[in-house]
């Protein structure tokens, strides 16, 4: 089954139009980023006909607004349908109307990741692929492991020396052949770019440039509006490596306006570590472009990236087109944040607690209004930084031993929820 609403893909600097079976990564004509293109008019016809309503929850229910061509070969492992949670003790700190938070942390992988690297797959398997490989702080190479094992092909990750453990191990797990590489991400990204356009290896880029990878994330709007009940927040918060994710969210929401199913869009926000946020300081310079930047220390290791390129252009373009901000979190604040989060219920990796911290910057600087409606996305589960956890929490080593050593522990537990 085709899918005749993808059009093909157009260049955002030259407007180059290139058909719906071409396998490209960057316009070859300027070198600038492609941008997957739909028929609207005709889905805005045929939407209340599609059946969307009754389709399992995962990100494929909009199959149409996903840059696939055989929905034959699609690849999943249930990526997508992450829950939408009001946690109202939260929005109360904040002095806002609602708090929501949309967990990734439960997607197949473990991470946000998930929702591009399906589309990723999909289209390695159209193009004839045997080989997956990208360039990762850890996510993205967990995920391309996953989905490589799922389509029965095989994976090449690149990741930093330091890339928390639990996130290499799981992609080995899956069976990647991993290439660990000494410096920090940007280092490694320039080195992936330049293999990836020498051609020497036919695998197919999962990574930086792929223009059919980002539109997944296009889903987080999709899955905002459903859930709360077809209308938009005011605003979403995303934590911001490239960025790619809030602009493809924004594009989400403005492709349901478009078609007549929202009325409202969101303002966008871009949520870095204090220590390596070019994306934020670029907006609040007043620049166009994101130069890259010196890469500090930060606990948030998953979005460190000081140089965002072409991406982080694009967000920076994003949060001002939709009157949004981007906002820097100190460690020191995300982990306050990140602990927080743990007392209500949300086991994330320390880099995906900076949206919700990065609400809590905004409240203190005076942004947010009582009847303000926020969604903050959490984009991976805690099990993917075990140390950093291990370095936080205290786990009891003693244990009891017999029944009389037994309740006494228990009188203790008790006096302490008594005080």
């Amino acid at each position: 089954m085709t899918n005749d609403y993808f059009t093909g893909l157009k260049c955002i600097h030259c407007g180059k139009i290139f058909n719906s079976t071409e396998d490209l990564l960057l316009c070859p004509e300027c070198g600038n980023l492609l941008d997957p293109q739909y028929d609207y008019e005709q889905l805005k016809t045929d939407w209340s006909g599609l059946g969307i309503e009754h389709r399992p929850n995962n990100i494929w229910r909009f199959k149409e607004l996903l840059p696939i061509v055989d929905f034959d070969q699609i690849v999943t492992l249930g990526e997508g349908g992450a829950p939408l949670l009001d946690f109202p003790v939260l929005a109360k700190e904040l002095g806002v109307a609602k708090l929501y938070i949309l967990n990734d942390a439960g997607q197949p992988t473990g991470s946000l990741k998930d929702r591009s690297i399906a589309v990723t797959a999909t289209k390695a398997k159209e193009f004839g692929y045997r080989v997956l490989s990208c360039d990762s702080t850890g996510n993205k190479a967990a995920s391309t492991a996953g989905y490589a094992a799922r389509a029965g092909l095989e994976s090449v990750v690149f990741c930093p020396h330091a890339t928390p453990a639990p996130k290499i191990a799981q992609a080995v797990f899956y069976g990647a052949h991993l290439v660990r590489v000494m410096g920090h991400y940007s280092q490694i990204n320039s080195m992936y770019r330049e293999m990836v356009a020498s051609h020497k290896y036919h695998w197919y880029d999962c990574g930086t440039d792929n223009p059919y990878r980002y539109e997944g994330k296009k889903t987080y709007a999709y899955e905002i509006v459903q859930g709360l009940g077809w209308k938009t927040p005011t605003y979403v918060l995303q934590p911001a490596a490239g960025g790619m994710s809030v602009v493809k969210a924004w594009k989400g929401f403005n492709e349901f306006k478009r078609m007549g199913l929202v009325d409202d869009l969101p303002a966008m926000v871009a949520c870095q570590a204090a220590n390596c946020g070019p994306i934020v300081d670029a907006i609040d310079a007043g620049f166009d472009y994101v130069p890259g930047i010196e890469k500090g220390n930060t606990i948030a290791s998953a979005i460190a990236v000081s140089n965002p390129a072409l991406l982080g252009n694009e967000t920076l373009q994003t949060v001002v087109e939709s009157s949004g901000c981007g906002v820097k979190v100190t460690d020191e604040d995300l982990l306050s944040t990140w602990e927080r989060l743990g007392k209500v219920g949300v086991f994330c990796e320390p880099s995906s607690a900076i949206a919700v911290a990065s609400a809590y910057q905004m409240a203190k600087q005076g942004k947010l209004k009582s009847t303000d409606v926020l969604v903050a996305v959490v984009t991976g589960s805690g099990f993917k930084d075990t140390e950093t956890l291990n370095k936080y929490i205290n786990v009891p080593e003693d244990a009891v031993d017999g029944k009389e050593e037994f309740y006494r522990k228990l009188d203790e537990i008790s006096k302490s929820l008594q005080s």
